[in-house]
């Protein structure tokens, strides 16, 4: 990263809001109904550019894409990891939940509002195979799109964002590999190619992790030295997925 012993360097965390026609355009992709691929990619190249200059007219220097072509900023990994099914949680799966420890100290509150929170009937993600990167096309278009909305324009530095292992172990539960060690080793292995691609293509590369203190709300039943050793897990993972690329 570069430094600056003029004036602050400034930037964001990420994720930007999305043209309604874009977001629409998304939701129809997620639900599966059937749209004009061509459309959608030249509109997201469109919002990409759009984006790079409404961040430059800011005041902005290192600036992003807005993840304007990414459904979501972690839901994305779904499009690009293979490896996974969808389907009602079962009362033992023990999904997350961002409540958990809040639905431990104040249940009271959550019974009177929500009826409570339980993980059966509601369709959860769960890794029932072999985890394996498949995106490489939608990176691929990603990285090119930020590409063609710098062409000719001012700036210090550039990156993208990508999804932590950690993040993605918390919306897609385990249902093959043997451990929970294991399995998070999966998940950065097949993220490692996207960490690289993007550094091989000149960006910096943020990694977006926001579960990581969320964890400890998760997981409710956990003790202070627990949950750090349970941090210390996850970033052993994600260091895992950044081996061999430069700092």
């Amino acid at each position: 990263m570069k430094f600056s012993a003029d004036r602050i360097l400034t930037t964001h965390a990420g994720a930007l809001p999305q043209p309604d026609d874009l977001k629409q355009m998304h939701t129809a992709k997620m639900t599966g109904q059937a749209i004009d691929e061509a459309a959608f990619a030249q509109r997201v190249r469109q919002s990409v550019a759009e984006v790079v200059k409404k961040q430059l007219a800011c005041g902005l220097d290192i600036i992003n894409d807005g993840e304007v072509g990414k459904s979501n900023f972690s839901r994305y990994a779904r499009e690009r990891l293979s490896g996974f099914i969808e389907r009602e949680a079962r009362p033992q799966d023990h999904v997350s939940s961002i409540f958990a420890r809040d639905m431990v100290e104040f249940g009271d509150y959550f019974r009177r509002r929500m009826g409570g929170i339980r993980g059966e009937n509601v369709k959860r993600v769960f890794c029932n195979g072999p985890l394996k990167y498949v995106g490489h096309a939608s990176l691929k278009a990603e990285i090119e799109d930020f590409k063609a909305g710098l062409q000719g324009q001012s700036y210090e530095e550039a990156f993208l964002p990508a999804i932590a292992p950690g993040t993605i172990e918390h919306w897609m539960k385990n249902d093959y590999y043997p451990d929970e060690e294991s399995y998070l080793a999966a998940i950065a292995e097949a993220m490692h190619e996207e960490y690289k691609a993007i550094v091989d293509a000149g960006f910096l590369l943020q990694i977006d992790d926001p579960d990581l203190p969320d964890g400890w709300q998760f997981m409710s039943q956990m003790s202070v030295p627990e949950y750090r050793r349970y941090a210390e897990l996850r970033v052993d993972a994600l260091n895992h997925g950044l081996r061999d690329i430069p700092p």
